[in-house]
């Protein structure tokens, strides 16, 4: 349990600092670099993040935790730099990165067993399914939850 407490810690702390950076870079004209380090971090987590689950390795609430918060941070943070109302415009990136950083996954374990059950075709497709739209959705929220604040 204290590990998941440390790991809810670490994931708070990367909320706050890719929310102090992109607020940075907004203020400085700077948006480019946030935005190649935004996707960056996404093929990175869409690496190690891939599948949701396998047969060898059930769902669990760590992971649906990690799932959400991570993405939830990612979409905070395209919000951030991009700004208001551009999340459908965004959604085919989403797409494109999703698939980068599966395909760093296929060849990171290129030739290991765990690729024959990871890369089945329903993992695929409900990763390339639920990452992008669940991300949308967070920026979403984001982007409404900013409109009742104004």
């Amino acid at each position: 349990m204290g590990e998941f407490i440390l790991f809810v810690l670490v994931i708070a702390l990367l909320g706050v600092g890719a929310g102090f950076l992109a607020g940075w870079a907004k203020k400085n004209g700077r948006t480019d670099i946030m935005k190649k380090l935004i996707w960056t971090f996404w093929i990175v987590i869409t690496c190690f993040g891939f599948p949701l689950w396998s047969e060898r390795f059930p769902l669990k609430w760590s992971d649906i935790f990690t799932f959400v918060s991570t993405y939830g941070i990612l979409a905070a943070g395209l919000y951030g730099v991009y700004g208001e109302d551009r999340g459908p415009s965004l959604y085919p990136r989403m797409i494109l990165f999703t698939v980068i950083g599966m395909v760093c996954r296929y060849f990171l374990e290129f030739g290991e067993v765990s690729n024959t059950y990871n890369f089945t075709l329903f993992n695929i497709v409900v990763y390339l399914f639920v990452v992008p739209v669940f991300t949308l959705l967070a920026y979403e929220f984001v982007d409404r939850t900013k409109e009742k604040g104004k």
